[in-house]
């Protein structure tokens, strides 16, 4: 399907960068009622028998002060020490046949496969 080609070329309206005015006012206006907004909220905070109040105000205030907190993740590296070698597929697969037995390696085999993308084996080892 081909992108949608306009008939004619665009024409009016702001140029590329302009801001919008009324969007400046906007900005300007809250701006001017920031300090007054923030004791409303503190006085809430102070003055609210309600711990949900009480906390959502407080979160309010500490995000506005310090910026909301940022979404990390823990991830634990283990490094591969000499002592480590890594082991090809089928060094790997001996091993967990001799532990699981050739019926427990199929089904294991089977089940994460499954996992991977509902089917049973890999889309890329898949026949044609």
């Amino acid at each position: 399907m081909e992108p949608f080609k306009p008939k004619r070329p665009k024409t009016g309206g702001r140029k590329k960068g302009t801001p919008n005015k009324l969007t400046e006012q906007i900005r300007e206006l809250a701006m001017n009622l920031g300090p007054e907004a923030v004791a409303s909220i503190a006085a809430l905070m102070r003055s609210s028998t309600n711990p949900a109040i009480i906390l959502a105000s407080a979160r309010e205030l500490l995000d506005r002060g310090f910026g909301k907190p940022g979404q990390y993740q823990i991830v634990e590296m283990v490094p591969l020490h000499e002592g480590w070698p890594r082991k090809s597929p089928e060094e790997m697969k001996a091993e967990l046949t001799a532990s699981l037995g050739v019926d427990g390696y199929a089904a294991l085999r089977r089940k994460l496969h499954a996992d991977v993308d509902g089917v049973g084996e890999p889309a890329d080892r898949r026949e044609r």
